[in-house]
């Protein structure tokens, strides 16, 4: 997993993302918790106090506008990192990766699989859909301060109420 984080680090990105993006994985501990996967409410708890981490982390990369592993200091950031909001999509996390003048379009396909295609007319398509929905959402990496703590405080807050659900 850190050799993941390692490398998703080195790549400059842009994000689009919305409120609903943490609703799967809140739903998917309740229900790991519910089922009994998960050895104790405790355990649940955990985990959306890892959550909250991550969001705290996602939330240092927008503010500086760069990538950076965990725990690193943001001055030290060098890849940069976009990332929008928009209010309206639900977000399915549609990949889009540049490999020189190349692109390769991951889709979500069975829960957790990815389907993938090098396809330049559908890759193109993509990458013009990205860019229109780019243009039609909230910028808040390096700028909108007002909007990017908006937008955190708004997924913490569904954190928190999944954390009282649980502690009820």
């Amino acid at each position: 997993m850190q050799k993941c984080s390692q490398l998703y680090a080195k790549l400059p990105c842009t994000e689009v993302w919305s409120l609903e993006i943490i609703t799967s994985t809140l739903h998917q501990i309740d229900f790991y918790r519910a089922s009994g996967a998960l050895n104790s409410d405790e355990d649940a708890l955990v985990l959306l106090d890892k959550l909250n981490l991550l969001l705290d982390h996602l939330e240092l990369q927008a503010e500086y506008s760069v990538k950076l592993l965990y725990g690193q200091d943001p001055a030290t950031g060098t890849v940069p990192y976009k990332m929008f909001v928009n209010e309206i999509i639900m977000c399915d996390n549609m990949q889009l990766i540049q490999i020189g003048n190349k692109y390769l379009t991951g889709l979500n396909h069975s829960v957790i699989n990815f389907i993938t295609t090098m396809d330049e007319s559908f890759n193109a398509y993509t990458k013009k859909t990205m860019e229109n929905l780019a243009q039609k959402s909230t910028l808040i990496s390096g700028v909108n301060e007002k909007e990017r703590l908006v937008f955190f405080n708004s997924l913490r807050a569904k954190v928190k109420a999944a954390k009282k659900l649980i502690s009820a």
